[in-house]
């Protein structure tokens, strides 16, 4: 992240449907790591597969994907 600041970690499937938001407190300059439970916002946890998300702070936006293999 370029910068300091509260961010949001929006995690969504490949179909594009929004599973779980996560607020994440402190952020600093630079590499940041992020801790979050595998489930969606029912607690219903993460099948394996291929998932998108969203970082998104005051200043900026960052998108990726992950794998889930269980």
């Amino acid at each position: 992240l370029k910068d300091e600041s509260e961010a949001m970690l929006t995690v969504f499937d490949v179909k594009g449907r929004l599973l779980n938001n996560f607020r994440i407190a402190n952020t600093v300059r630079g590499f940041n790591t992020f801790t979050f439970p595998l489930a969606d916002s029912e607690g219903k946890p993460f099948t394996s597969g291929l998932y998108l998300f969203l970082i998104e702070n005051s200043y900026e936006s960052i998108s990726g994907k992950f794998t889930v293999v269980r």
